[in-house]
């Protein structure tokens, strides 16, 4: 049996859960740029792909209350965790964030928010949930015109979002895509998000909405009135390439083996 001997992954976190986070400390770095671990049937291949799989699905800039409050919703979309030690979020002014120093699942949500105890008593009821964490002092998301930028440890921008002032407050807005194709929306001077319509000018292509705009299925209300769906959405991580050629080529000889046995009990009759 193989096991990573990168990420030791103990499993993703459920909806609206407390959750264990995975310290860096309970993994192995030996492997800096590739790994293998074992999922029954499928070998999954970590590589540095996988450093640029990290996603804003979904972000409330203008809260009804307090902007305490503001959040930023990303998901790790490769087939592996990753480490976000080293990652940053940031935009064009100057405002820098470091993503937490941990081990985010494949799959797996994380918030990051301006007051964690606010933003938990407002979304969770009061109780505390593992993967929301806080911005670094002095960032912060802007009722006007603003951008987010994910960068990860090369200084690689993985995903950007940017958008005109067209918010309602206290709506959030969420990530209708969900094959992360296009991971670049725009910047300040050409911002690629409208929040009521098509985005990066492309007809037809919704990208990013206003929860009162388009309906998201997952959204639930606050303590406060804010609309939203923080840690969940219709998301699903991307399996690799390696993973899926490995799984059709298990496939293919189970089909094999059946085609024999089929053929030796037609000659035994």
């Amino acid at each position: 049996m193989f096991r990573s001997q990168r990420f030791v992954v103990t499993g993703t976190p459920r909806l609206r859960s407390s959750g264990s986070m995975i310290s860096r400390s309970r993994v192995s770095r030996k492997l800096q740029r590739i790994s293998v671990a074992f999922i029954p049937g499928i070998l999954v291949f970590a590589n540095s792909a996988d450093a640029r799989s990290l996603a804003i699905t979904e972000f409330l800039n203008h809260p009804g209350s307090t902007e305490l409050t503001e959040w930023v919703e990303l998901f790790n979309y490769s087939p592996n965790a990753l480490d976000l030690s080293g990652w940053t979020m940031s935009d064009e002014i100057g405002d820098l964030s470091a993503l937490p120093d941990i081990i985010l699942p494949s799959g797996g949500f994380l918030i990051l928010t301006a007051n964690k105890a606010e933003f938990e008593a407002e979304w969770f009821g009061g109780t505390a949930n593992a993967f929301v964490w806080e911005f670094s002092s002095g960032f912060e998301l802007t009722n006007a015109a603003d951008q987010i930028i994910i960068s990860n440890a090369l200084a690689e921008v993985v995903w950007n979002i940017a958008w005109v002032n067209d918010e309602s407050p206290g709506r959030a807005t969420f990530l209708t895509a969900t094959d992360f194709v296009i991971t670049d929306f725009g910047s300040l001077a050409f911002p690629g998000i409208s929040r009521s319509g098509d985005d990066l000018r492309i007809s037809g292509f919704l990208g990013y909405q206003q929860n009162d705009i388009t309906s998201d299925p997952w959204a639930v209300s606050s303590f406060t009135g804010d609309v939203g769906s923080p840690l969940a959405g219709g998301f699903a991580a991307i399996p690799s390439p390696g993973s899926i050629w490995l799984l059709g080529l298990v496939m293919l000889k189970r089909r094999r083996r059946r085609s024999g046995e089929n053929s030796s009990a037609e000659v035994s009759d």
